[in-house]
């Protein structure tokens, strides 16, 4: 009996991680698909994210918790995608002069997921919008042979808390590190940590919605594309779905020759023109044949577009 129920409380436990796999991939994947993937650190020069709204989120966060330094990271099975990473005073903007790479620490990066201490909020009960605190990182026995921590005299409080999905999965954290240690925090300061961590989840819920949208206009560019019979996705502009579509005609039209050499010739050669445009009609195959060669490529590519389309509904469903 007790085997049994181990096993179900471990199917229950691997369905829970695929969803939020599922999620951290489906849902924000778009928020980590460009930045950059690093496994050594020893010529890693940090930036700022590209995205200033996290970034200012950070900022807000360390304001208003009292920190030094805030994250905002997603994590899957292997990697922490860090989003964002402000200091208090940080400039927000990329271009904006400063001396961001020797404030960061890690940057707008992702790294192996075992590099981090974030990804210990997912061992905490998930139903209960779990926040997780080590009040000084240099004796805490789970951090204090860290060479980060040892290495770095800034490194003393750490407190994080769990981003949640829409389908109540914890796919990232909200994180704040000081320098100096502290005891806990407040019940005032957790209630702001979790709706700053709520905050942001719903400011990357405007990726899932961007992300939606590009899947959609996609579709519908290989909906034109079937209607046309092109083997690819066909644009949206009218003036290059037109030039495509020229280019595509494969048939002869010598009515159009004939017309453009009886502008360069004279006007007395003009009547043997006619006669030979003439003769030469008559020697012409049916068009109905010469048809159904751009016919079957017609349907070939239509085949095509179809094995594209569902490919792109099977990674959508995924």
């Amino acid at each position: 009996m007790g085997q049994h129920w181990d096993s179900r409380e471990e199917t229950k436990t691997d369905r829970y991680g695929m969803r939020r796999e599922r999620d951290v991939l489906l849902l924000y994947g778009a928020a980590f698909r460009n930045i950059p993937q690093v496994n050594n650190l020893e010529n890693h020069v940090p930036r700022l994210s590209l995205d200033s709204t996290l970034t200012a989120l950070c900022q807000l966060t360390a304001i208003r918790m009292g920190a030094q330094r805030s994250m905002i990271s997603l994590i899957d099975d292997e990697r922490q995608h860090i989003l964002a990473e402000a200091t208090r005073d940080l400039p927000l903007r990329p271009e904006a002069p400063g001396d961001a790479p020797k404030d960061l620490w890690l940057g707008n990066v992702s790294t192996p997921r075992s590099w981090g201490i974030c990804e210990k909020v997912l061992e905490l009960d998930r139903h209960d919008h779990p926040v997780f605190v080590i009040n000084d990182l240099t004796t805490d026995q789970r951090t204090c042979l860290r060479t980060d921590v040892q290495g770095n005299s800034d490194m003393r409080f750490y407190a994080s808390v769990a981003l949640m999905s829409p389908n109540g999965a914890v796919v990232g954290t909200l994180c704040i590190f000081d320098n100096k240690a502290r005891e806990g925090v407040s019940k005032e300061e957790l209630t702001l940590f979790k709706d700053l961590g709520s905050t942001v989840v719903n400011y990357l819920n405007t990726y899932t919605i961007r992300d939606k949208y590009r899947r959609g206009e996609k579709f519908t560019r290989g909906l034109v594309s079937f209607a046309e019979g092109a083997s690819s996705l066909a644009p949206f502009e009218g003036e290059s779905r037109h030039n495509s579509m020229a280019v595509s005609q494969t048939f002869w039209d010598p009515s159009s020759t004939s017309s453009r050499d009886e502008k360069d010739r004279a006007p007395t050669d003009r009547a043997k023109t006619a006669q030979e445009r003439d003769e030469s009609r008559q020697t012409v195959p049916d068009q109905s044949l010469s048809a159904r060669p751009k016919a079957s490529r017609a349907r070939s590519n239509r085949h095509r577009s179809i094995r594209s389309l569902r490919k792109e509904h099977h990674l959508a469903s995924f």
